[in-house]
């Protein structure tokens, strides 16, 4: 099944996960995992953030997945690191890369 990459305003994601306590930052990993896994990406389950050291693991892939379907650069390192630390900016970032793809 193909689900169409969506167009999402980052400051708007910026502004849901604040407000949201960082409830949003789930709910946008959900979505953009599904499209991502549409796209050819193996992203586990999102359960996996809710367990000690596989959210770590859940985060890891997300990020080695990012790198190789949305930017396909080998930069994966560097996308865990901002979303193991930062989670906002992360977010924004990677909103501006798929918003790239939608475009195209």
């Amino acid at each position: 099944m193909f689900i169409k990459l969506q167009k999402r305003d980052p400051l708007v994601i910026l502004i849901l996960s604040f407000l949201t306590f960082g409830l949003y930052e789930i709910y946008w990993m959900s979505h953009v995992r599904n499209e991502m896994n549409s796209l050819g990406a193996t992203i586990p389950s999102v359960w996996l953030l809710f367990i000690p050291l596989t959210n770590i693991y859940f985060l890891y892939r997300y990020a080695q997945e990012y790198s190789r379907v949305i930017t396909k650069d080998h930069n994966f390192v560097l996308w865990f690191l901002l979303l193991l630390f930062l989670v906002p900016v992360a977010m924004v970032i990677f909103q501006i890369n798929l918003n790239k793809l939608v475009d195209q």
